[in-house]
C-alpha cells in the first residue's frame, strides 16, 4: 500500500507510533502481569470464604492479587486499543497476530475467573490462564516486530512511509 499523499503517509506513520506504543504497553504490562502472578502464585494468599471476583479485589491482605486482577482488566484495555489500530494498517498478518494477542488475552481472563471461581483450587484454569498469556506475549511481540522496535528507522529520524506488504 503506497500513501496517496503526504497527508495519508503522515497519518500512516502516526497509527504506525501509536500502534508501537500500545503493543510496547501491552508487553510492558505482560512483564508487570508475569511478576505478579509469579509471586501470587509462590507467596500470596488467597481470600476465604466464598469464591467471587468482588471478594478477590477486596483482599486487603495480598495486594498483589488484587494489582493482578486489575493488571488484566488494563491489559485487556490496551490489548483492544492496539486491536483497533493494527485494523486501520495493511499487514494483514499484524491484524491477525493483535486479534490472536486479543484473544489469548481474553482467555487467559477466562482462566483467571475460573480459578477465582474454583475456590483457587483448580490447577486447570491457573494452567489455562498462563499458557493463554504465553501465547499473548508471544502474538504481541510478533507484532511488534512487524511495525518496528522502539530501534527502527523511523525511531532514529528516517522516516518510512510504509509497512511491508502483506502476503
Amino acid at each position: 500500500m503506497v500513501p496517496a499523499s503526504a497527508d495519508e503517509a503522515n497519518e500512516i506513520a502516526s497509527t504506525r507510533r501509536a500502534l508501537r506504543s500500545a503493543l510496547l504497553g501491552v508487553l510492558g504490562l505482560l512483564g508487570l502481569q508475569y511478576l505478579l502472578g509469579s509471586w501470587v502464585n509462590l507467596f500470596g494468599s488467597f481470600p476465604t470464604g466464598p469464591a467471587s471476583l468482588g471478594n478477590a479485589l477486596v483482599d486487603v491482605n495480598d495486594a498483589p492479587l488484587v494489582a493482578h486482577i486489575l493488571l488484566a482488566v488494563a491489559l485487556l484495555f490496551l490489548g483492544l486499543v492496539a486491536l483497533a489500530y493494527s485494523w486501520s494498517l495493511p499487514p494483514r498478518r499484524l491484524r491477525l497476530q493483535t486479534t490472536g494477542g486479543f484473544l489469548s488475552l481474553l482467555l487467559a481472563s477466562v482462566g483467571g475467573l475460573g480459578f477465582v471461581y474454583s475456590s483457587y483450587s483448580s490447577a486447570s484454569f491457573s494452567y489455562l490462564m498462563a499458557g493463554a498469556f504465553l501465547v499473548a506475549a508471544a502474538l504481541y511481540g510478533a507484532a511488534l516486530s512487524i511495525v518496528g522496535g522502539p530501534r527502527s528507522e523511523e525511531s532514529r529520524g528516517q522516516e518510512v512511509d510504509r509497512l511491508p506488504e502483506a502476503r
